[in-house]
């Protein structure tokens, strides 16, 4: 199998090599998405160490799992809601609230209108997030209420819907790629 150019293969037959035994065909879709898994991962860190870090543990993990892979999606797909959800969930749990020491002669009108700049900051995102939810598709909005405000599992969506756990996560992917491209969009608007 050495032998064998592996860059003649399609993703999913590599997939099905790797299956099978032949090692290096994780070898040749690591050399094809690594800089795209990468890249992603740069635009949650910000920092090139950070996002290496992100992008090696996901193909590690992508490695490990690629043994139950079904192909009930494209690889990439797979792939990029992998690393999309590892992301977003790193995220999470490194954000970090910065405190600032209180200084005696801290002025507490500062503070005051400080915070009422963060109040109006915070109800405008508000009122730009509703807007930009409001501008969904009718099944984006539900599917987004259904699991967000309703909490509902990925197995009472797959029962909801009659799909596939995969067909859920990668719907939920979907809406929710396109809620964050409205946001932006209403956010660059110019204001009527």
């Amino acid at each position: 199998m050495n032998a064998i150019n592996l860059k003649n293969f399609d993703d999913n037959q590599l997939v099905n090599l790797y299956q099978g035994g032949v090692s290096n065909a994780m070898g040749e879709l690591y050399n094809r998405y690594y800089s795209l898994v990468f890249s992603k991962c740069l635009s949650f860190t910000k920092n090139v160490d950070d996002a290496e870090d992100f992008a090696q543990d996901i193909m590690i993990r992508v490695m490990s799992k690629l043994g139950s892979f079904k192909g009930e999606s494209k690889f990439s797909t797979w792939l990029f809601a992998i690393t999309n959800n590892y992301c977003t969930d790193n995220f999470r749990k490194n954000k970090k609230v910065k405190w600032q020491p209180f200084e005696q002669n801290y002025d507490l009108e500062d503070f005051a209108e400080s915070l009422k700049e963060e109040q109006l900051e915070l109800h405008t995102k508000e009122i730009v997030a509703t807007a930009a939810f409001d501008n969904l598709a009718a099944a984006d909005r539900e599917l987004l209420t259904l699991k967000y405000s309703m909490n509902k599992s990925i197995e009472e969506l797959q029962n909801h819907y009659s799909l596939s756990a995969s067909a859920i996560k990668m719907r939920l992917l979907r809406a929710r790629s396109k809620a964050t491209a409205e946001y932006r969009n209403h956010l660059l608007r110019p204001a009527a």
